[in-house]
């Protein structure tokens, strides 16, 4: 977190038992971080969440050092901290004596947080250090609390969920299992808070994550209201189940920018901590899941369905392998019936192979169709032949639609006699009874894959 802005953090513990979704948390009722929400605000600001002295709107308050002088925040409810771009640069042992000692320290409350994990900097060789120092902290890792990125938050959150995280997330929720309490910073780089997606699938997917039984250990931190209201970041946060079950396990601030913005983020806990598992006004957010692409064979094309938001590129594979090339892009999410994507007539005729290839919000999902392009018709030009005084015979390419009419010389009005379209055996077309004698032209227009072919007879009745 910024420290040239915000210097100081309290953390406050709750006493009011909130659902967690049937979570258990896994946190001895002994340990000083069970019931701890981070405030890393100014010090006004950090009372105004906390309300005035004797009717508290949270109780247990810890600041984080150094604070000025009041006398709520004795130094017995003081947290040390440690840089984490220092903590990064050293091994397992010096993080362990950097660890000891700042819990150690006779004007702190017996708390260190580190501040704070952040990509690239956290490879997986400095993960692994992080997580051997805690284990030789043993007990005392549990006084140990972790501030994690927003970048990170959405790194994993845009993991689809099928797949085992790759380094180095993995080893970094291993890790950060071992800590006392993590906090998922719900913010970007300039202060705006996560859209409702990015809530609904990073509190998702982090929960997804972690272990069910000490799912307790992993909190929210929520920034500031900034193009927003306090309550609108609530909803946002409290819009799915993950979300909720989060903040019932006592949610922090960063950032907020004023004492009235303080005071409204506690509204807005004191309303959430009313009501813990309903759903904000509008009703909970689509949380974005694996899935929804599906694909059948149309008459030279492929119909594709996509039910998420996000691009779907359609591939085609010729007969004779290789990579083959995207023939289209669908934008998701389609209609029911889905978006015909056709074939172009200069395709090679035999088996292909069609993949299509959803992305979004970390998912890939892929369908794939194996179908059969026949050789293109070319279009011939129509054969007509007169079959007795008003019957003609009409031939025209199988498959192609044609048109039948009939103009008369004389002063070149027209009529549609017939439409027709070409089968293997030729046509017979009648000319009207009501068709008077004279000098005509019989002109027959066939069309097929938007090409067209014309024939001109004359014609005497």
């Amino acid at each position: 977190m910024n420290g040239r802005f915000w210097r100081f953090a309290a953390l406050i513990a709750g006493t009011v038992a909130l659902s967690t979704g049937g979570f258990a948390a896994a946190i001895d009722p002994g340990e000083p971080v069970r019931d701890l929400s981070v405030l890393y605000v100014e010090q006004p600001v950090a009372n105004a969440i906390a309300g005035p002295l004797g009717a508290a709107n949270l109780t247990g308050a810890w600041i984080q050092a150094p604070t000025g002088n009041d006398a709520r925040w004795p130094v017995s409810r003081q947290v040390g901290k440690l840089s984490g771009a220092a903590l990064v640069t050293m091994t397992a042992a010096e993080i362990e004596k950097a660890l000891r000692s700042e819990l150690a320290r006779r004007d702190r409350g017996g708390l260190v947080a580190i501040d704070e994990i952040v990509t690239p900097r956290w490879t997986e060789p400095a993960v692994q250090a992080l997580g051997r120092a805690l284990d030789a902290l043993g007990a005392d890792a549990r006084r140990v609390i972790v501030y994690v990125g927003p970048g990170v938050v959405g790194a994993v959150g845009l993991i689809d969920p099928r797949e085992p995280l790759p380094a180095p997330f993995g080893a970094l929720v291993e890790t950060l299992r071992k800590a006392g309490v993590v906090y998922l910073e719900t913010y970007h780089g300039d202060l705006t808070p996560f859209t409702a997606t990015e809530f609904a699938r990073e509190t998702t997917r982090w929960v997804g994550r972690w272990d069910p039984g000490d799912i307790g250990r992993l909190r929210l931190m929520l920034g500031p209201a900034v193009g927003a209201t306090q309550g609108e970041v609530w909803w946002r946060a409290r819009a799915t189940p993950a979300g909720r079950t989060l903040l019932a396990n006592q949610p922090g601030a960063y950032g907020l920018r004023d004492v009235a913005e303080g005071a409204a983020w506690a509204d807005a806990y004191l309303a959430f901590r009313a009501d813990p598992t309903a759903s904000p006004p509008g009703g909970d957010a689509d949380v974005p899941r694996p899935g929804g692409l599906t694909l059948r064979a149309a008459s030279r094309g492929v119909i594709v369905v996509f039910t998420r938001p996000g691009p779907a590129a359609v591939r085609l594979i010729p007969p004779t392998g290789g990579p083959g090339r995207i023939i289209k892009t669908v934008a998701g999410p389609t209609s029911p019936e889905g978006v015909l994507v056709p074939f172009s007539r200069s395709e090679p005729p035999g088996r292909h192979r069609v993949i299509v290839t959803a992305t979004a919000d970390g998912l890939r999902d892929e369908a794939t169709l194996d179908v059969d392009i026949a050789a293109p018709v070319r279009l011939s030009a129509p054969v007509l032949r007169r079959l007795g005084p008003r019957v003609l015979s009409i031939r025209v390419t199988l498959g192609a639609r044609a048109v039948v009419q009939l103009v008369r010389r004389s002063d070149g009005r027209s009529r549609v006699i017939r439409t027709l379209v070409g089968t293997t055996r030729a046509a017979r077309v009648l000319i009207p009874t009501d068709t008077r004698r004279g000098a005509y032209r019989v002109r027959v227009v066939a069309s097929l894959g938007g090409r067209k072919a014309t024939i001109i007879v004359a014609l005497t009745i």
